[in-house]
């Protein structure tokens, strides 16, 4: 892959971060800001249309990339594309049968909830989507942290956490499309 195209598809060497999952918020704001400084299109007002028109698209690029590092989820899904493992777009083949049953009876509570509208039992389901989220956030972190400690060349280990990774983001695509489903819902 071109220098130029891995850069565009790399939100972290867009911001001239590290790869990592850990991010300070603060360099990341910091990182951001002087980026922006280069590429704001005020800084272009005469300059000449393409030299407007890159700023425009340079600055689009960054604010894409600092909203993908900001979102922990976007950015352990950039991490696993920057190593090659894409998030799964079909069925779900890596969650346990035991997580997707879970997940199949509270879209079921939550439907009958909806129907019968228990505003007071989608707040509380809402709220423990949202802590189901952090708690799979948190199994993440220690995932890369893992990661961190094996070597680049024990490619088994490394392979079975970024398959760890992966199936934790599918199950907080679950979560989340559930508690946006008991968004809409609330009044």
């Amino acid at each position: 892959m071109e220098a130029s195209m891995l850069r565009q598809a790399d939100p972290f060497a867009r911001l001239g971060l590290l790869r990592a999952f850990r991010v300070v918020e603060g360099d990341l704001v910091e990182a951001h800001r002087a980026a922006s400084l280069r590429w704001h299109p005020d800084r272009f007002a005469l300059a000449g249309e393409a030299a407007r028109l890159q700023a425009e698209d340079e600055m689009a690029l960054l604010n894409e990339a600092f909203d993908i590092l900001k979102d922990p989820i976007r950015r352990a899904e950039a991490l696993l594309t920057l190593e090659g493992f894409r998030k799964s777009e079909t069925t779900d083949m890596s969650s346990s049968p035991e997580f997707l049953m879970e997940m199949m009876e509270l879209k079921e509570q939550v439907a009958e909830d909806i129907r019968e509208n228990r505003q007071e039992a989608l707040k509380a389901k809402h709220q423990e989507m949202m802590c189901l989220e952090w708690d799979e956030i948190d199994r993440i972190k220690t995932a890369f942290d893992q990661l961190e400690a094996v070597a680049r060349t024990d490619n088994d280990t490394r392979t079975r956490i970024f398959r760890q990774i992966r199936a934790l983001l599918n199950q907080i695509n679950y979560l989340r499309k559930t508690r946006e489903e008991i968004s809409r819902a609330l009044i």
